[in-house]
């Protein structure tokens, strides 16, 4: 049973939460409303998706799709690096910042599925030491050159000699014909076509690169997409175009503004005083706000927000496994939804959420403050002092708060530091000292390449200790000709054994809110990997006003 302290503080946030809401003109209401869902499952040997699309309104009406207009899409915040140049961008610069204006190969569904993109089809040796992939004719760059082999090959190469996550399984790439190309491989992996659905697959204009230079190329891409790079203003917005050329016929839109801004009471301001048609939203209550007022809202849960400790620092109280785990048990993620979830977010026990091949029963660290105190006297830690950096416009300050409350209560002095997104990624890339990072984990298909792409290839959380044999469990299971299921528990099993990281609760990461004058936003089968943007198929958008 919950003390009466703990009620008083949940209460108490909520209450606090619903002022902040109300002063900022976003207030939940208890208006009732009609409402009509739809929900998509779809089920695989790895692994089961659910996509909702919730509107309040019960009327279906059919219009036409119409030319015009420029979309403005909010984001949290503007590329904190490279967005423009495939070979250097880490982190989610690439994927948040250009999907409109940069293709990849290939493209990956939600349930796993490859399909083709810049490459039509492709072929795999049976003695698994090359694939080779059929390119699509008739593509041109926004500068208007040929996308062809030798263009493929040469991007390829630029993505190897750039250390991309998946090339190091390259060799070398050969031209077969005009249209036709074979990557050499060392090592085959069960993640091969996948890789080549995100950077390891992302292809713009050599012809761009020898004329304007890779300084230019880091902040203006040139890609293949459906719309072409305007301008962009660090802080401010982004902008593109339609490019009439486009190989999948002419956008319906004139163009797409990104307005960046991580004040989620600002992002519903403006989506309700029509400054905006769509915005990207990871805060469950703002979520329920607008939902309430008539918006659509379109959820995908597929990121795990998790405390990342610099555990690979050795005088770090995180580098105790038995201070991490005592972490887990101190939190109680269910009253932590009950208050703060709103429906859009669910308690994260596990790395990956049930449904998820990677999700294994009965391996939960429930709540236990007991447990937690006493692991911390087993490590022999007192009076710990820890700082926790959440990631910026993600969560909101009343969650954080009752983080801080759980830890408080068993013994760990938290306190919470707010930062710019260039800040956090800086620290989230080149390390951070006696602190954690509240940081999602983008949730694929397949859990292994998550957790090979995240800690073992990827470059990125260097203060994150990875446990020995990591890399090698990994390797074992990526380089099956098909997932084995055995595989992939054991890493899951030597992560969680080791509180690598800690769960705190799943999120609907791809969580778009958009109004209603917004048509044919989203083909819920369509969730290309690695890419936030990727459930809109942004070539088909329209706009009804």
């Amino acid at each position: 049973m919950k003390n009466t302290k703990l009620a008083l503080f949940i209460l108490t946030m909520v209450l606090v939460t619903m002022l902040v809401v109300s002063s900022c003109g976003t207030k939940i209401t208890s208006t009732t409303t009609t409402t009509s869902t739809t929900t998509t499952s779809t089920t695989t040997t790895s692994t089961t998706t659910t996509s909702t699309t919730t509107t309040s309104t019960t009327t279906t009406t059919t219009i036409t799709p119409k030319y015009g207009g420029t979309l403005n899409y909010i984001y949290l915040s503007s590329p904190a690096g490279v967005f423009g140049w495939p070979a250097e961008a880490r982190g989610d610069g690439l994927v948040s910042s250009a999907p409109h204006c940069v293709e990849f190969l290939l493209t990956s569904l939600a349930d796993g599925t490859v399909i083709p993109s810049l490459a039509t089809d492709w072929a795999i040796s049976p003695d698994l030491k090359s694939i080779t992939l059929t390119l699509r004719q008739g593509v041109k760059f926004h500068d208007g050159t040929t996308m062809d082999a030798e263009a493929v090959k040469w991007n390829l190469e630029q993505l190897k000699a750039g250390g991309v996550s998946g090339t190091e399984k390259w060799d070398s790439v050969d031209v077969l014909s005009d249209y036709s190309v074979k990557i050499n491989l060392n090592t085959y992996t069960n993640i091969l076509l996948t890789d080549l659905s995100q950077g390891a697959g992302a292809i713009v204009s050599p012809t761009a690169y020898g004329t304007y230079g890779v300084d230019y190329l880091r902040t203006h891409p040139v890609g293949t997409g459906p719309f072409k790079f305007v301008n962009f203003v660090s802080g401010s917005h982004m902008e593109y175009e339609r490019y009439d050329d486009y190989w999948g016929g002419k956008p319906y839109l004139d163009g797409i503004k990104i307005i960046y801004t991580a004040d989620p009471n600002t992002q519903t301001a403006m989506m309700e005083a029509g400054e905006a048609d769509m915005m990207l939203c990871m805060v469950p209550m703002y979520m329920a706000s607008l939902k309430e007022k008539g918006f659509v809202v379109y959820t995908y849960f597929s990121a795990t927000m998790s405390l990342y400790p610099d555990s690979a620092n050795p005088d770090s109280p995180l580098a105790n496994p038995k201070v991490r785990e005592a972490m887990s048990y101190a939190i109680d993620r269910d009253a932590l939804m009950e208050m703060s979830g709103y429906g859009f977010a669910k308690p994260a026990y596990q790395i990956f959420p049930p449904g998820n091949m990677g999700n294994i029963s009965n391996l939960d660290m429930p709540f236990d403050p007991e447990k937690a105190r006493t692991l911390l006297a087993e490590a022999g830690q007192s009076n710990i002092e820890i700082e926790i950096i959440p990631f910026p416009g993600r969560v909101t300050n009343d969650l954080m708060a009752a983080i801080q409350y759980y830890l408080n209560d068993v013994g760990i002095e938290a306190t919470i530091s707010t930062v710019t997104m260039g800040s956090y990624m800086e620290s989230r890339l080149t390390g951070w000292h006696n602190a954690l990072l509240f940081q999602p984990l983008i949730l694929y298909t397949n859990p292994i390449f998550i957790i090979n792409n995240s800690f073992v290839t990827g470059g990125q959380f260097p203060s994150v200790a990875r446990p020995a044999g990591l890399s090698d469990l990994c390797t074992a299971a990526l380089t099956t000709p098909e997932i084995e299921q055995d595989k992939v528990d054991a890493v899951v099993r030597l992560i969680t054994d080791d509180t690598m990281v800690i769960p705190v609760y799943h999120e609907a990461v791809a969580s778009y809110i958009y109004s209603t004058a917004v048509g044919n936003a989203f083909d819920q089968s369509y969730y290309a990997l690695g890419c936030y943007a990727s459930g809109i198929a942004w070539k088909n958008l329209w706009l009804n006003k």
